[in-house]
């Protein structure tokens, strides 16, 4: 058993958590150092206010890299309320979806651990626990520690950060629609 003064105590994960994670994810070439990689991100939800939750916004997607619908939330500066990702550290695969609450779901069949000694013929349900305890006790402590101290250094590159996806995604858009660069220019004139 783990007592509680072994556990480093994570109530919830700032706003900007989780779009620092995705920052790391996208210009870090998916990894968050040189010990984890993030191999995916999977799902997110979010909301247009801090705490609004009538106006929530959701995706999933093998890749949600390929949304715009992220990259816009992101550029817009708006709060990830929850992200499902792939993670490694270590040799250990884990697929899990946490919350700002710290709330977190496992994906026991996809996630692996190499310390863990269980091969895919034993129950799920004995590979459960060994997860959880690892993803809260180490991983969420671990990847908020390094938030915390990288956070001066995102905060101050977030607003480049925002326009550099904006761009990003106007210019998928005039490609995804055919409008005339021309066009766009004149239309963007008249806002």
């Amino acid at each position: 058993m783990i007592g509680n003064d072994n556990v480093e105590c994570t109530d919830y994960l700032e706003d900007n958590f989780f779009a620092w994670m995705f920052w790391k994810y996208d210009r870090n070439n998916r990894q968050i150092n040189s010990d984890i990689g993030l191999p995916a991100m999977n799902a997110f939800s979010g909301t247009i206010q801090r705490d609004d939750l009538q106006d929530m916004i959701i995706g999933r997607s093998p890749n949600i890299t390929d949304l715009s619908v992220l990259k816009m939330h992101i550029a817009r500066q708006f709060p990830l309320r929850s992200v499902g990702m792939e993670l490694t550290e270590r040799g250990n695969k884990v697929y899990f979806k946490v919350d700002v609450h710290n709330q977190i779901v496992v994906d026991t069949r996809k996630s692996k651990m190499v310390s863990d000694g269980i091969t895919d013929t034993v129950l799920v349900e004995l590979k459960e626990y060994p997860l959880i305890v690892y993803i809260y006790s180490y991983i969420i402590p671990l990847l908020n520690g390094l938030y915390e101290s990288e956070e001066p250094d995102f905060a101050e590159q977030l607003n480049s950060y925002s326009k550099d996806l904006a761009k990003e995604i106007i210019l998928d858009l005039i490609g995804a629609t055919g409008i005339d660069i021309q066009e766009f220019d004149k239309l963007a004139m008249k806002l």
